[in-house]
């Protein structure tokens, strides 16, 4: 992970933190009540692979697989240090 990105990595730990928390999370409630964002990493490959500007269907899953990356890497920390 990039150092220009430390503090959003720390916010972004901290909120994947309280998500696996589940229901013990403080925030839970806050989260129950949020909507999910409409994101292209949530899209299923199918759906992207209907996309037909080329190089932006590249961005997007070098960008999803970054954030899988990221995102496997904070729960590893997560499950090891509950």
């Amino acid at each position: 992970m990039e150092s220009r990105h430390a503090e959003q990595n720390v916010l972004l730990f901290y909120l994947v933190y309280e998500r696996f928390k589940g229901p013990a999370s403080f925030f839970a409630p806050y989260f129950d009540s949020v909507d999910q964002p409409e994101v292209t990493y949530f899209w299923d490959d199918k759906v992207l692979d209907l996309l037909l500007d080329s190089e932006f269907k590249t961005q997007l899953y070098e960008t999803k697989k970054r954030l899988t990356e990221e995102y496997d890497t904070y729960k590893k920390i997560i499950e090891l240090y509950p």
